[in-house]
């Protein structure tokens, strides 16, 4: 079939055929772009000028079968072995050091005799082949078996053309958000991302990771709780170790949070959005893996507690996903499930969740965090233990001691006792004071609550000290947004 664009049909139907034939068909392409040529003719006048139009052999149809190398993006364009084309992306070879203790050899014959040759002399004692993914959005091109030239996506068959396509949009957006051009990405990455195909695989990752940059960046952090949960459930749901992972994922792989996106709100406009909306979209519910249902029904209740439309029976379900969340010593362990952990619906995800994974101790720090707020008086005391049994770990990520810190300081707020919220504001302050935490969210919300709890205390001067230092230092910050702040007085009411 004829595209649209004649000039484009014939291009890609050059490759492979005779001298004859090509200087033939681009005479009659340079005559139809000099008007000297009528375009609605040149199908019949290449079809008469090869004879078999259809035969010609095409780069696209030869270049699947023959391309045996992918050529990825960044530095030295590395190359690897060709395994599949599918929907998730390219499936490659690649070498890892043979275990310790030998598996029963099964992989040496599946591996067939072409191994050795790509690992540069390793035997097959030394390595073992083993397949991963590379996303759409990495590939660079191709090189082919009849051909040292680098064959490019334009030339490759569908439906891959058009996966590659949709990569070279995806690659062109993180680069910009790399680059720090988030306005100009945020669009692109925002349709890639409602548009993705649950087989896209880690071009859904990168998509899913550099939108919820964009989001964070212009503090549209609700926002950023979807494209966050979107990146966590395409994680979740990849073979295990089935990816050419990007580097730069602002994510953390071992707890699948993202330290710039807590689960610590304050009672703004679109928190209480938040707060007040249904379950998720029937395509999130679809998609959304166990784990990243929990957590999502996890920052919901958080937002539902600041607002004050936490129900009892909510409270109630954040507690077995604490269990086992801390280990026997401070830092924050990953570790099996208790038979507590099962639990129904929650109310808010539209799912049930069942019992927790290994993988689940991001799931139980942040509940962990929403019980020290949102639990009845013994539930936040032993959760704000944990919390600052673990804020108090110097071998901990500094984001998880940031978050601990906070969650044990807000904790300490909802009590009664004045000594006790002066500590709260005392640890809240640890982390405001702190430049190691990183980003302005946490500290600038550790500043707001630490000056509306000082006013509270009848320390007014105080409380204004701290307002006005958080506008000098983070003019834009979102507490800035809550109500309660703006009620304090000083600059920026």
């Amino acid at each position: 079939m004829i595209d649209a664009n004649p000039r484009v049909n014939v291009r890609r139907r050059l490759a492979g055929a005779g001298f004859r034939a090509r200087a033939r068909l681009t005479s009659i392409v340079c005559l139809a772009g000099l008007g000297l040529f009528p375009v609605v003719g040149l199908a019949a006048e290449l079809e008469a000028a090869t004879g078999q139009l259809g035969a010609i052999p095409t780069t696209s149809s030869q270049s699947v079968a023959s391309l045996t190398h992918v050529v990825l993006r960044g530095s030295g364009s590395p190359e690897l072995r060709i395994v599949e084309f599918a929907p998730r992306g390219v499936v490659v070879r690649t070498l890892e050091p043979e275990p310790t203790e030998p598996a029963g050899g099964e992989s040496g014959d599946q591996s067939g005799g072409e191994s050795g040759g790509e690992s540069g002399g390793a035997s097959a004692q030394d390595q073992n082949p083993t397949s991963q993914v590379v996303g759409w959005h990495q590939v660079l091109g191709f090189r082919s078996s009849v051909s040292s030239a680098l064959v490019e996506a334009a030339m490759v068959a569908s439906p891959w053309r058009e996966k590659l396509e949709r990569g070279e949009a995806a690659w062109r957006a993180i680069q910009r958000v790399r680059r720090g051009d988030y306005a100009r990405a945020e669009a692109d990455l925002e349709s890639l991302f409602t548009t993705a195909d649950p087989d896209d695989g880690p071009l859904a990752v990168a998509v899913a990771d550099a939108l919820l940059r964009c989001r964070l960046h212009r503090n549209a952090r609700t926002g950023a709780l979807a494209a966050w949960l979107g990146w966590l459930s395409r994680v979740d749901q990849a073979e295990a170790g089935s990816m050419v992972s990007d580097p730069e994922w602002s994510s953390d792989a071992a707890t699948g949070l993202s330290p710039s996106l807590p689960p610590i709100w304050l009672a703004t406009p679109s928190v209480r959005a938040l707060a007040s909306g249904g379950g998720p979209s029937p395509r999130e519910q679809q998609e959304a893996s166990p784990r990243a249902a929990r957590l999502r029904a996890l920052y919901v209740l958080a937002a539902r507690g600041e607002v004050g439309t936490l129900t009892p029976e909510e409270a109630v379900w954040i507690a077995p996903l604490t269990t086992s969340a801390f280990g026997s010593g401070n830092s924050l362990r990953s570790r099996s499930p208790s038979s507590s952990d099962s639990f129904g619906g929650t109310g808010v995800a539209g799912r049930g969740v069942g019992s927790a994974g290994d993988h689940d101790a991001g799931v139980k720090l942040v509940a962990r965090i929403v019980l020290a707020r949102a639990g009845d008086e013994n539930q936040r005391r032993d959760s704000r233990q944990a919390l600052e049994s673990l804020a108090r770990d110097e071998e901990s990520p500094a984001w998880q001691r940031s978050w601990a810190w906070v969650g044990v300081g807000r904790s300490m707020l909802r009590e009664s006792d004045p000594e006790l919220r002066m500590a709260g504001v005392v640890a809240l302050l640890r982390v405001a004071s702190q430049d190691e935490w990183g980003g302005d969210y946490l500290p600038g919300l550790a500043l707001a609550e630490a000056s509306v709890a000082l006013r509270e205390l009848g320390h007014d001067g105080l409380a204004v000290a701290l307002k006005r230092e958080l506008v000098d230092r983070w003019a834009d910050a979102a507490p800035l947004d809550w109500e309660p702040l703006k009620r304090l007085g000083g600059s920026k009411d």
